[in-house]
This record gives structure tokens, sequence and C-alpha cells, in this order.
């Protein structure tokens, strides 16, 4: 793919980008640092079906080299950063302001929705609930997260028991998806809560990372994923007990693991070495949040049911598409011995 909006060598050079690589989702592939292309150039960075997509920078060789290297956002194999293709180009300062003053209004945003929060109700099960999208790019994910708020409505009264964290080129909609914000969110929810008879539920989707982690990517600022390890680590100091985790993702069967025990009930999407689908802008919420939340229905009262059920969904949607038994998700569960007891007694 060219750019005519980039000087000549450059163009020439371009179509040297693309890679060949199969993927079984439309999720980024980081590429090892340095890898080396045919013609002796270098890529470091994100791919997606084949082409350079995400962050990721480009060394020039041969004829080329004098041009340096490209640094900054790819889209579809196409360089973005028009400004910034030389390494050495200096970086203006005002990005940075900007940034400071986004996180500064985000905290905010934050805070507002933190005081929003119902308290608990003696003597009822409350549902206190956390999502997060967590790639900015593609608006699947805010769509997402609506989504699953509005499914567990329809058995817990959330409408101010919920804290929405959202990344999106949009984001002024929600509280950005961080792991600052994200720890912030499940100690202010958690603060509301009776560790005795509510259950706290979070909804995690985005991009999955072939090590488990998932992407949390905002437009113009630079942010670590949350890996399962990262997560475990923020319920640790919590009082609540008594846990709901429902996270599409490719490779998310990883998460399991890291986090269960006797009080928690954990799904994902595909098993910890396949990836999971409908994670593209074509579509309007992932698979696994479709048939979680609107195709089967998230029933709590029989669990193991439930979770069959949501399988077989899956599974008739890849076989519908005559994918191969090869590339199948493989959602994947954990039920807590102590919790199922205690939804058998609700």
């Amino acid at each position: 793919m060219s750019n005519p909006g980039l000087p000549s060598p450059l163009r020439r050079a371009l179509p040297l980008v693309t890679i060949l690589l199969l993927t079984a989702c439309d999720a980024p592939q980081l590429l090892p640092p340095d890898t080396r292309l045919p013609d002796g150039s270098t890529y470091s960075g994100d791919i997606r079906d084949g082409l350079f997509h995400g962050e990721g920078s480009y060394a020039f060789t041969g004829e080329s080299e004098d041009l340096g290297s490209l640094t900054g956002i790819w889209e579809f194999g196409e360089f973005v950063d028009q400004e910034e293709y030389v390494a050495e180009a200096p970086v203006p300062e005002e990005p940075a302001l900007l940034t400071e003053t986004i996180l500064v209004e985000d905290r905010q945003r934050l805070n507002n929705q933190i005081e929003s929060l119902a308290p608990e109700q003696a003597g009822v099960a409350d549902a206190y609930f956390l999502a997060v999208g967590g790639d900015g790019t593609e608006s699947v994910f805010m769509r997402d997260i609506q989504v699953a708020k509005t499914g567990l409505q329809a058995q817990f009264d959330v409408e101010n028991r919920a804290i929405m964290l959202l990344n999106h080129r949009d984001y002024e909609t929600f509280p950005l998806a961080t792991r600052p914000s994200i720890a912030s969110a499940l100690e202010a929810l958690d603060a509301q809560m009776n560790p005795e008879e509510d259950l706290l539920v979070v909804h995690l989707v985005s991009h999955g990372m072939q090590n488990g982690q998932l992407l949390l990517q905002q437009p113009g600022i630079e942010l670590p994923n949350l890996s399962p390890q990262d997560f475990a680590e923020m319920l640790e100091p919590l009082n609540v007990r008594r846990k709901l985790l429902v996270i599409s993702a490719c490779y998310s069967g990883q998460w399991i693991e890291p986090l269960k025990d006797a009080d928690t009930l954990i799904i994902t999407s595909a098993r910890a070495d396949r990836t999971s689908f409908g994670c593209g802008d074509d579509s309007e919420m992932t698979w696994f949040t479709k048939a979680v939340y609107q195709s089967v229905g998230l029933s709590l009262a029989d669990p193991d049911a439930m979770f069959e059920d949501i399988n077989q969904q899956i599974r008739a949607w890849e076989e519908e598409i005559g994918m191969e038994e090869s590339n199948w998700s493989y959602p994947q569960s954990h039920l807590g011995e102590r919790l199922r007891e205690w939804l058998s007694e609700r």
C-alpha cells in the first residue's frame, strides 16, 4: 500500500513493509525486536492480517538507508505519522502537555463515576460492575461494554453501581482504561460493597496478546498492557469475596489460573492457546459477549448449564462459517465451590 503524502524514496520502500503472516483473528500480533525482512530492512512492532498495523518501527536499508527509520503508528501497512518519519526528528512538547491535560480531565471523569455509586442495600445481594474496553482504535469494544451492562441489568440493578472504563478516539465518553484507573475503580466499588452479601462483576474486553496480556491502547497516549498477574494483584487487597469475571479476548484462558479461587466464577472467550472472534469494527460486539449477554443470557442460577450453552453457541457460529476445528476458540470456565453453593441458595 503506497502513501502519496510521503517522499518518493519512501513511497518506493513502503511496498516492502508487507509481510506474509497468517493470523487466526484480527488481534494485533507483536513481532520480536529487529525482525529482518527479505530486503534486509528490519521491523519491530504490531502486525495485523500480515501488515504492519499499530505501533512499530521500520528501519530502511540499501539505497533508502539514509531515510533512517519510521517509528510510530501504522494502519494496515501504511505509515500514518508522516511528520515524524525520520528517527532523529525532534518530539514537540505540545503533545506531552495535551496528554497531561487529558489525564487530568480523565481523572475527574472517573471521580464523577465513583461519586455517583449507590450504596449497598442491607439484606440484598447487590452486584457492582466494572467494564473495561481496552483497545481505543476500534469502536466494537465501546459497543461491547454497553451490551454487557445492559445484559447484567436484566438480573441486577447496576445502573448506579457500575464503573465503565473505555479507550476510544472519542475519549470524553468514559474514563480511560488504564492500569491505575482499573485499580482505582476496583477499590471504589469494593468500598461500597458488603463482602458477605454482594457480588463483583467484571467484564474485560480487548485484543488479547499471545502472552496473555490484554491490550490497553489509546490513540496518542502510550499505555502498558494489563496482564492476568497485574489484575490478580489489584484484586488481592479487596474485601469483596464473590466475583464473576468475564474476559473476552484472544488467549484469555491464560487468565484462569492466576485468578481462580473458591469464591470466583471465571468465563473466558478462548483457551490459553486459541484466538476468539468478532473483535473487529465490522462486528457489533465480540462473539463471546453476544453469547453471554444476548443469545444465551447471563443466568447465574445454574452456571454450569449457562456455560455449556455459551460454548455450544460459539461452536455453532464457528461451524456456520466453515471454520476448521483447529481454529475453534474453546471458551473456558472455572467455578469455585463456595460460589457455587452461594449461587444455589439465591
